[in-house]
């Protein structure tokens, strides 16, 4: 997550304005605990599926 001031309330604010509601409602996002290693997870992710 790219830690610039409201940067997160932005991007939720965001998501929450394009999704339909009842999938938002059902819906949870977090902040991912190893920041600066989501790029690499993800990167994991998709090399070994």
């Amino acid at each position: 997550m790219v830690d610039l001031p409201a940067y997160l309330d932005a991007a939720l604010a965001s998501a929450e304005g394009h999704a339909l509601p009842d999938l938002w409602r059902a819906c949870r996002v977090r902040k991912v605990r190893a920041g600066e290693l989501v790029a690499a997870l993800g990167a994991a992710r998709v090399a070994s599926s």
